[in-house]
């Protein structure tokens, strides 16, 4: 599990995301300490983000990335900050009329791809409808 190192992120801008509609917000911060594990999890992170990516926006899903533990959504006229807890890396989903969602740590792009499916209310190909 990666630990947020406080001092850095307290100095990182604030972020502010326009959401208009379904998004996925993946969350890094950079300044951890640099092991074996950490470099291995980022990497892994930054290789399903990619991957991700692609597939989110083929299904109508903006994804977007930020380097920072700390951020601000607006939906419409209202505005949340959102901040992560000691864990380095996570993803924050959100749509208009749906209460954001944070998962943790590091997805694979298809358990990333389900858990977007299940928020947002969509069909996956293959599966039936609601």
């Amino acid at each position: 599990m990666l630990l947020v190192d406080t001092a850095a992120s307290a100095r990182a801008p604030i972020d502010t995301f326009v959401i208009r509609r379904p998004t996925v917000i993946a969350f890094f911060v950079p300044g951890y300490p640099k092991d074996a594990d950490n470099d291995e999890a980022l990497g892994d992170f930054q290789l399903y983000a990619s991957q991700s990516s692609k597939r989110m926006q083929a299904a109508g899903i903006v994804f977007l990335t930020t380097s920072s533990s700390k951020f601000r959504v607006q939906v419409g006229g209202n505005s949340r900050f959102f901040e992560a807890k000691k864990i380095l890396c996570g993803y924050y989903l959100i749509a208009p009329g749906i209460e954001p969602k944070v998962q943790y740590g590091v997805m694979t792009d298809d358990d990333l791809m389900d858990l977007a499916a299940r928020t947002f209310h969509l069909v996956r190909k293959g599966q039936a409808g609601p």
